[in-house]
């Protein structure tokens, strides 16, 4: 069975990091939040393109086969079923897999400033999201 992992948890709880244990490829809008001096610039006109190259590169990655994860926040059901149900069309097993960690924590270790307000906001859309899940 082939996998494809999708990540949810607040920015800077460790998604990345566990992805990158997890799958050979790890996609995320982030990585499109670069500037041309290869720094991370974060402009909120730029993010639904973002995510939708980091869609793009999400597909490509099923259609070569190998096994991936999508990396973003995926914060409620509305952002995890495009990649939930492109792994299915794929043939893939989509799971999604939840990093928690405390929001003082993961808002210090976040790589790109989010500032505590959003962090807080972030966790509680995630809480929301679980709260809302039928089992």
């Amino acid at each position: 069975m082939r996998y494809a992992y999708i990540m949810s948890g607040i920015s800077g709880a460790g998604k990345t990091t566990l992805a990158s244990k997890l799958a050979s490829v790890v996609v995320e809008a982030d990585h499109y939040m670069v500037n041309e001096e290869g720094e991370y610039d974060f402009k909120v006109e730029r993010l639904k393109e973002a995510h939708a190259k980091c869609f793009r590169a999400f597909v490509e990655a099923l259609g070569s086969g190998v096994c991936v994860a999508v990396a973003n926040t995926n914060l409620s059901a509305e952002e995890i079923a495009p990649y939930f149900l492109a792994a299915q069309a794929w043939g893939y097993e989509p799971k999604i897999v939840v990093v928690r960690a405390p929001v003082e924590v993961a808002n210090g270790r976040n790589l790109h400033g989010v500032p505590m307000e959003k962090s807080k906001l972030q966790e509680v859309r995630l809480n929301d999201f679980l709260g809302n899940l039928p089992w």
